[in-house]
């Protein structure tokens, strides 16, 4: 929707709903909200209600164009774009996430490309996939130029098989994290980190999830995955490249 970040409408079913709906948020909602943010859902509303059968069909065909376009597609793959998989309960098309394990680039270094080299910025990125978004205010020609920009990847790049993602490794705990944060840290390479205690977050983003706190020991696992996550926030050592923050006089513990 064309509407500010970190903006929403939520839609009751019902004057009952609605009801209890706004007695919920009573209990959470600001008495000071951002009359920015209200405003871009003002105008977003009054969009839809002028001119959203329009938007809303112009966006349908742009999608359904890029479906057609997107068969030529040889090693990217795009989900759903030939029938859903078994077990999958539903599908936004208009969450566009692009398959790389058969590409031989990872989803962080299509993301990396598509925005160097032409210019196309992607939602986010993973090691086996990137997502890219779209909106009804897109350009005509936006995802016909996303299908030429990955045929020309295909046919610059070598082909290859990424291998699959383990699930993210569970860190056990030495120290709570109060703990940790209370004592003195260095930052070391993070290849050479296994067998130490974390002294920061180490957080995969998006979306948000910590692959490490502070107070958990380093698994050789947890070093792999942090040296394929391209998209690492750490409270500690952020900046720092390939570098963690680790407890010092770890043998104490």
């Amino acid at each position: 929707m064309p509407s500010l970040t970190q903006t929403a409408i939520a839609h009751a079913g019902s004057e009952e709903a609605a009801s209890l709906l706004e007695e919920q948020l009573d209990l959470f909602q600001t008495s000071s909200p951002s009359y920015l943010l209200m405003a871009s859902i003002d105008g977003c509303v009054r969009l839809l209600e002028e001119r959203g059968d329009e938007l809303f069909e112009a966006w349908h065909e742009r999608l359904g164009r890029f479906c057609r376009e997107a068969q030529v597609l040889k090693r990217f793959t795009i989900f759903g774009l030939n029938g859903l998989p078994g077990g999958v309960f539903g599908h936004d098309p208009s969450k566009i996430l692009i398959g790389c394990a058969h590409s031989g680039i990872s989803g962080y270094r299509l993301l990396h490309t598509l925005r160097e080299g032409y210019g196309i910025d992607l939602e986010m990125a993973g090691y086996r996939s990137a997502l890219a978004m779209t909106g009804m205010g897109d350009a005509e020609d936006a995802l016909s130029r996303l299908v030429m920009a990955l045929k020309d990847i295909e046919q610059n790049t070598a082909p290859g098989e990424l291998p699959p993602d383990d699930a993210l490794p569970r860190a056990e705990a030495v120290l709570s994290p109060g703990e940790a944060l209370e004592r003195d840290h260095e930052l070391i390479p993070i290849e050479a980190a296994a067998g130490l205690v974390c002294a920061e977050y180490v957080t995969a983003y998006p979306p948000g999830i910590p692959l490490l706190v502070p107070g958990e020991a380093i698994t050789a696992r947890i070093v792999t995955a942090a040296g394929r996550g391209e998209s690492l926030m750490k409270s500690k050592s952020k900046g720092k490249g390939g570098q963690i923050a680790v407890l010092k006089a770890v043998s104490e513990l």
